[in-house]
């Protein structure tokens, strides 16, 4: 059975977070914000992008708990804060992450995908905070068993 596990801090258009069964075989693990809100403000002030990086560190601590059973993790990568995803990340092999990315702060994201060795990762453009695409990559793991 292959397994994904689909990672933001905005929600994910369609699906509530945990496992959820796909018509193939296959299984997702939907972990999305935990404060309910369909979408983080665009425009952050200091403190919020403070409660962006410690919300990603919360969910990446749900991940962690799961990475050795997941074939794919796919991670949204939105602006000011939610780069600290790729810092994560670093710790898992290119070949299984694809990062999800809105071109607010390309530069920084490109820079630090460098610098932690994911510059053969998968990346995949969408819209800014990352909802329908997030979505329609969910939804077409569990029906298909790819990403992307």
């Amino acid at each position: 059975m292959k397994k994904a596990a689909f990672l933001s801090y905005n929600s994910i258009a369609g699906f509530s977070a945990g496992w959820i069964d796909g018509t193939t075989d296959c299984k997702a693990l939907i972990i999305p914000c935990s404060h309910g809100s369909s979408a983080a403000p665009k425009v952050r002030s200091e403190a919020q992008c403070h409660d962006v990086t410690n919300e990603i560190t919360r969910l990446w601590a749900q991940l962690r708990e799961h990475v050795k059973e997941l074939d794919y993790i796919v991670v949204y990568v939105g602006s000011d804060g939610s780069e600290n995803a790729i810092t994560l990340a670093s710790e898992l092999p290119s070949e299984k992450v694809t990062f999800v990315m809105c071109d607010c702060r390309l530069g920084t994201k490109d820079e630090l995908l460098r610098r932690a060795g994911h510059t053969n990762a998968r990346q995949i453009m969408c819209e800014c905070r990352g909802l329908e695409t997030m979505g329609r990559l969910c939804k077409r793991f569990l029906d298909t068993g790819m990403i992307g």
